[in-house]
């Protein structure tokens, strides 16, 4: 990681590095559009998101002082518990808007007008169970955890 970070090519002046997933995405959608052999999308996908990590090794460049911000740190630090109860969330969601909106042919477009109110109450349940079981629990303090426990030594 050392050789990777001091690199000339991915230095916070390089347009390259700065603008990596920019280029990413552009890269993508040309690809897409212009229906290009869809065996150039796996190493566009694979080069682009190499420079967009290396970039965020770069403390002066836009995309690591974006993945900086409290919001993606707090997102960031969540993400386990938003991992483990997704899941359960969407398919509670799913199963309860197949209740007041039968499925038909128009579901398809149904799904993408309620993919934010999705993401949203899964947002909301995930940080509930981040704020009650995780945080409290493995941001403990070791000297907390040990009192509760028997020594388990040999006398």
């Amino acid at each position: 990681m050392y050789e990777l970070k001091n690199r000339p090519l991915l230095q916070s002046d390089n347009p390259l590095s700065s603008n990596a997933f920019i280029l990413t995405i552009l890269a993508i959608i040309i690809i897409r559009i212009f229906s290009l052999d869809s065996v150039l999308l796996l190493p566009a996908l694979f080069i682009g998101f190499f420079f967009t990590f290396a970039s965020c090794l770069n403390k002066n460049s836009k995309f690591s002082q974006l993945c900086s911000t409290p919001f993606l740190r707090y997102y960031g630090n969540m993400s386990y518990s938003y991992y483990l109860i997704h899941g359960i969330t969407l398919k509670f969601f799913f199963m309860v808007m197949a209740v007041f909106i039968p499925p038909n042919h128009q579901w398809d477009l149904a799904l993408y007008v309620w993919f934010l109110p999705a993401f949203a109450f899964t947002w909301v349940t995930s940080t509930v169970l981040f704020l009650l079981v995780e945080k409290p629990y493995s941001l403990m303090k070791k000297s907390a955890y040990n009192k509760g426990k028997k020594s388990t030594k040999a006398i």
